[in-house]
C-alpha cells in the first residue's frame, strides 16, 4: 500500500553539529600542540579532554588565557619547548623534596619492634629478618622500603638497639651531608 512512498518532510528538530572547537592546553598526540584550536567530537571534548584539563571550549576568554599562559611559560623557561616538560621538571623537583623528607624521617625516628622472649633471657624466640623490618617500617612510619635497601649481614636475635645501614642508589644525595643513613631499631620485650 505505501511501498513507493517517500517522505518530503522531517520530523522534530534538526541534528546539532557533531563537532565543536576547543583550544588545547597540553600537547596531545594526533590532535595538536598546546595553544592550537582544533575541532573534535562533542562527546570526546566533554567527556575526555575538558574534564582532564587537556582542553577548554573555544571562547575568547579561554583562548586569551591559554595563549598568555603559554607565553609566560616560554619566558620563564626559554630552554623548555612544551608545557609537559615544565610540569615534568616541577614533579621531579617535588619528588626530590619528598625523598629528602623520607630519608630524614628514616634517619631521625626510631623503629620499635616487640618480640616474645624466654623468661629472664635476652634472646628472641623468633628472629627479626629484613622482611620483618620492611613490614614494621611500612606499618609504623608509612614508608615503603625494599629488602635490598637494608644492609643486614645477619638476622637480629636479641633484645637491644641496632643501627642498620640503608643502601641507596648513588644518584640519591643524602640530606645533611652525611655519608650513610641508618635505620634505628629498638627491640623490646612484648
Amino acid at each position: 500500500m505505501l511501498e513507493g512512498w517517500i517522505s518530503t518532510q522531517t520530523r522534530g528538530m534538526k541534528a546539532a553539529p557533531k563537532q565543536m572547537e576547543i583550544i588545547l592546553t597540553a600537547d596531545i598526540d594526533k590532535l595538536g600542540k598546546a595553544g592550537e584550536i582544533v575541532k573534535v567530537a562533542k562527546g570526546y571534548a566533554r567527556n575526555m579532554l575538558i574534564p582532564q584539563l587537556l582542553a577548554l571550549p573555544k571562547l575568547d576568554k579561554y583562548v586569551d588565557l591559554v595563549r598568555r599562559q603559554l607565553e609566560v611559560v616560554k619566558m620563564d623557561h626559554p630552554e623548555v619547548e612544551t608545557v609537559e616538560e615544565v610540569v615534568e621538571a616541577k614533579t621531579e623537583e617535588q619528588s626530590l623534596k619528598e625523598l629528602n623528607v623520607i630519608l630524614n624521617r628514616l634517619d631521625t625516628q626510631r623503629l620499635v619492634v616487640r618480640r616474645h622472649t624466654p623468661r629472664k633471657s635476652s634472646s628472641l624466640r623468633k628472629h627479626i629478618t629484613p622482611e620483618d623490618l620492611v613490614a614494621e617500617v611500612k606499618k609504623q612510619q608509612n614508608i615503603q622500603l625494599e629488602e635490598i635497601n637494608l644492609e643486614m649481614t645477619s638476622v637480629i636475635d636479641a633484645l637491644g638497639e641496632y643501627e642498620i645501614p640503608l643502601r641507596l642508589p648513588r644518584s640519591v644525595q643524602i640530606p645533611g651531608g652525611k655519608a650513610k643513613i641508618f635505620l634505628k631499631v629498638k627491640v623490646r620485650r612484648a
